[in-house]
């Protein structure tokens, strides 16, 4: 726990977005997970900016600890399953969608920025095979699945990437989920613009840390971004943010913003002292959250419904809970193992002496909590103690 004055004395620390010097510090939680669910055995410790309302560690992460994160076997990207590729395909409609709000013809030459398992750049690279089409990405195992897949990767990390063989620059920037992990979004930012045409458009798909969300719980998640914090990082870095929209719900709590060189920016409006509210309760609710699911079990048996990110963040953030869970259960058996329990199919529990607990998105809760009470189970949910 930091002291007092360590704390006064680290929020004399600039904001990254907007350079600002006042914080509000959010309670403490003693550990937490990376964002390919992993435990993560550090408190987590964060702060909001009182002016454009960006979340941050209120001890800046440095590149050692960012090379301890992804020296561990991150998982993240490796591999692909039916649900990435749905996923991949909402994005990839997304962003069409943003770009015809921004109008452009069909991009000459598209960069990716982190591209993962390659499952998004594939599809641009089908939608448009007359572009030259590249990527980069930092782990191993993701970059040698996106090769697999025929799309032309660097694996390295932004700062690394050579274009001395383009004769041109890039009409189309675009990353998903990436920004978060950047030690400097605005240097993140400003790279971009540095290979960037004069008239091309750069993409950036982001946690939309407006309300507050599980992505502001991943350790790795260095800055949670509102709106407004996308639009002064873009003024620090030379850029005008021309558009932002909030997610369909089929891709989540997640943001879209469009940035160019030159143009006039999206006027915003964002209230960051109910910003910051928001956060302290949210945060408050899950420093509680072990203690109070601990004082529920009645039943000797407790089965988790829901094998996700979710399901992680319950077993990194509520331990003591997890301990108490017997198994974890789901519709359809897709592993045997969900981290260290067994998943047995929904349809061999007995209604009677189960307890289901469902972790599963809070926005989702009520419909599957109302699904599971027809087929006569007991049941609790996270969404009944975490706001949503």
């Amino acid at each position: 726990m930091l002291s007092k004055m360590s704390l006064n004395k680290l929020q004399k620390s600039s904001c990254l977005c907007c350079a600002h010097d006042r914080f509000h510090a959010v309670p403490t939680l003693p550990q937490t997970i990376i964002s390919d669910g992993q435990i993560w055995s550090k408190p987590l410790q964060k702060h909001i900016c009182e002016n454009c309302g960006a979340t941050a560690h209120i001890v800046p992460l440095s590149d050692h600890d960012i090379e301890e994160i992804y020296s561990a076997p991150y998982s993240l990207g490796g591999q692909h399953t039916q649900a990435d590729i749905t996923r991949a395909e909402n994005y990839k409609n997304w962003i069409l969608d943003t770009l015809d709000i921004a109008p452009t013809k069909v991009p000459d030459k598209i960069l990716e920025i982190g591209c993962g398992n390659g499952l998004l750049a594939k599809k641009f690279k089908d939608l448009w095979p007359s572009a030259t089409l590249f990527g980069i990405e930092p782990a191993t195992q993701a970059s040698k699945h996106a090769q697999s897949l025929g799309v032309e990767v660097s694996q390295g990390i932004l700062e690394d990437l050579n274009l001395e063989h383009l004769n041109k620059k890039i009409d189309l920037i675009y990353s998903v989920n990436v920004i978060e992990h950047s030690l400097d979004p605005v240097l993140f930012l400003k790279r971009q613009k540095a290979f960037l045409a004069d008239n091309g458009i750069i993409v950036t798909i982001c946690p939309n840390a407006t309300r507050p969300n599980i992505e502001t719980l991943f350790y790795d998640h260095i800055t949670g971004f509102t709106q407004k914090s996308l639009l002064e990082a873009a003024k620090m870095a030379g850029l005008i943010l021309k558009d932002i929209q909030v997610a369909p719900d089929s891709i989540g709590n997640f943001q879209i913003a469009v940035f160019q060189k030159d143009g006039i920016a999206t006027k915003l409006d964002n209230n960051i002292p109910q910003i910051i509210e928001d956060k302290e309760n949210y945060f408050n609710q899950w420093q509680k959250l072990d203690k109070t699911l601990c004082d529920k079990i009645t039943d000797k048996e407790v089965v988790m419904f829901g094998a996700g990110e979710m399901g992680s963040i319950i077993r990194g953030l509520a331990p003591n809970f997890w301990s108490k869970i017997s198994a974890v259960t789901l519709d359809t058996l897709t592993n045997d193992m969900f981290h260290e329990k067994n998943i047995i199919a929904l349809d061999k529990l007995d209604t009677q002496n189960n307890t289901l607990f469902i972790a599963v998105r809070p926005d989702f809760g009520d419909i599957v909590e109302t699904r599971l009470k027809d087929q006569n189970f007991k049941t609790d949910s996270i969404h009944h103690y975490i706001s949503h």
